[in-house]
């Protein structure tokens, strides 16, 4: 007996554009399929991790594209290694205790990419997790993703 998908149609369209988007039949392309479908399912944020011209972009717009409730704007950040403090601007808002300042707050659903995240201070880096766990914690579920 075969149990009914939870997102039915959804599941069917999103397999066809994923073999669409990302020809073969290796193991590697239907591993990397399976978890491109799983991170359009979930809330959960999803670290892309990969060598310059690896695809993470691509990825990060076909998970944004596939989403079941709908596609989600990309919001991307360019981290540089001489500039936090207009990426935390960039990321916060330019006054942290405002009330915008939360990082979900100011991405209101979309996806938010930040590039080159080893090119940022880690002090920088370390307030970023604590946004994103933050979110994650806040009992509502993520709105950063």
């Amino acid at each position: 007996m075969t149990i009914p998908s939870l997102y039915g149609e959804w599941a069917a369209e999103a397999r066809k554009t994923l073999e669409a988007s990302l020809p073969g039949s290796s193991q590697a392309v239907r591993v990397l399929r399976e978890n491109i479908g799983a991170a359009a399912r979930s809330a959960s944020p999803v670290m892309l991790c990969g060598r310059p011209g690896s695809g993470r972009m691509f990825l990060a717009g076909l998970i944004a594209a596939l989403r079941p409730a709908g596609e989600s704007a990309v919001k991307i950040f360019q981290a540089t290694a001489a500039a936090d403090a207009a990426l935390r601007t960039e990321l916060f808002g330019p006054d942290r205790e405002a009330a915008d300042a939360t990082l979900a707050e100011r991405a209101r659903g979309s996806m938010v990419v930040v590039r080159d995240v080893h090119l940022m201070s880690q002090a920088l880096q370390r307030e970023l997790t604590a946004a994103v766990t933050e979110d994650l914690e806040s009992g509502y579920g993520p709105a950063v993703r």
